[in-house]
């Protein structure tokens, strides 16, 4: 009898031995899962923040673009308007030369005329 109660109470030993090893092993596994999740979060929340980052760089990299793209087009057309102006003062000037040598010629032309009537009457005279 005494032989069967120790061996009974080897065997409550030993099972609550195995029992406390579980626990233990639940508990372990309980924490790891616990580290994996606030590892995970950390690593998420990483992610979404370096994301956030880059969507902004892209955002700010879009807008300087933008405005160089306004900024040249502005300087383009600053420079087609100065262009058209100056060969719009270019031909003002070529009417005014032009119209000045009319000018000049039918001055010259009266003045043959002109002289060339006072020959011919002062050969009829």
């Amino acid at each position: 009898s005494s032989g069967i109660n120790a061996e009974y109470g080897a065997s409550k030993v030993m099972q609550e031995r195995i029992e406390a090893r579980k626990r233990e092993l639940a508990e372990k596994k309980a924490r790891e899962e616990a580290e994996a999740m606030a590892k995970y979060a950390t690593d998420e929340a990483t992610a979404n923040e370096a994301s956030r980052v880059m969507a902004e760089r892209i955002e700010t990299r879009k807008r300087e673009l933008a405005e160089k793209r306004a900024r040249e087009e502005a300087e383009t057309m600053s420079k087609y308007a100065n262009e058209e102006a100056a060969a719009g003062e270019s031909a003002r000037q070529m009417q005014e030369r032009i119209g000045a040598r009319k000018t000049e010629l039918a001055e010259k032309k009266a003045r043959d005329e002109a002289e060339a009537m006072m020959k011919y009457a002062a050969d009829e005279a």
